[in-house]
């Protein structure tokens, strides 16, 4: 019998929530989408500014960061008319991609001389040499602090890309406030800081974010997909955690199906 039978999960997930819901339910579990932030996609004009200046700048490294970021980047790229020079830049630099949907976007493109990360901090390590040098990188809808702080810091120009930002939900996050705290969760998963920090914020707002931390710590497990996201929860109090060593989707629900396992 699996582990998930019968359990109420929570899936505060900006991406592949939909994977997350399959598996959970295919485990016998009951799934919960809580869409704690939406997706609001940048208008074409201003992705058109960021690859205007890519051309100009002309970057020796280039990260995308998901797949749906980057194939967007492409098909405005094409729109412009001018992918096939975006391209060249590109294969005249190192071209690093972060997880394996990313990865796939590229092989669809036909690039091949690229490494693949699973972390912003594995991508920073292997900038170098980087004084006087730009980087294009495609953000994935929050900022990313260890970026506007290393690259400047060692000499380089960071190219941020655009292509949609994360937007709180305000309602959505009161309600999943309250049915949380009337213990409607056995369990629930969360898959980026920026839904733990907009979530506490409005907690405090509320003057609930003690009690929902210490409910989180003593009566439901939460489940963070990697270390970013459980750091951000630590910081908020939460003092039990489950998150797996290696960031990957399907090696955190089996640490939530573990879990359920030793009781």
């Amino acid at each position: 019998m699996s582990m998930l039978k019968g359990k109420r999960i929570g899936i505060c997930a900006t991406r592949r929530a939909e994977d997350i819901a399959e598996y959970i339910a295919q485990h016998g579990g009951i799934p919960v989408l809580e869409d704690l932030v939406r997706i609001e996609y940048l208008p074409e004009e201003e992705v058109n500014r960021s690859l205007e200046n890519a051309l100009l700048l002309k970057p020796s490294y280039f990260l995308f960061t998901t797949g749906e970021g980057a194939k967007r980047v492409f098909q405005i790229a094409r729109k412009r008319e001018d992918f096939k020079e975006i391209k060249d830049l590109m294969l005249k630099g190192r071209i690093f991609a972060r997880g394996y949907k990313t990865r796939k976007v590229l092989l669809e493109e036909s690039f091949k001389d690229f490494q693949t990360v699973d972390h912003t901090r594995d991508f920073i390590s292997l900038l170098e040499p980087i004084e006087g040098r730009c980087v294009f990188v495609q953000m994935y809808g929050e900022e990313i602090p260890e970026l506007e702080k290393q690259i400047p810091k060692g000499g380089g120009v960071l190219l941020k890309v655009w292509v949609y930002r994360y937007i709180p939900d305000e309602e959505k996050i009161d309600a999943f406030i309250d049915r949380f705290l009337k213990d409607h969760y056995h369990a629930v998963i969360f898959t980026s800081a920026f839904q733990v920090k907009n979530l506490f914020q409005r907690a405090k707002e509320r003057e609930l974010n003690r009690k929902l931390a210490q409910k989180m710590t003593n009566n439901v497990l939460i489940l963070a997909v990697g270390r970013t996201t459980a750091k951000a929860l630590f910081e908020e109090g939460v003092l039990r955690v489950l998150f797996p060593q290696k960031e990957r989707l399907i090696l955190a629900l089996k640490e939530l199906e573990k879990a359920f396992g030793n009781g």
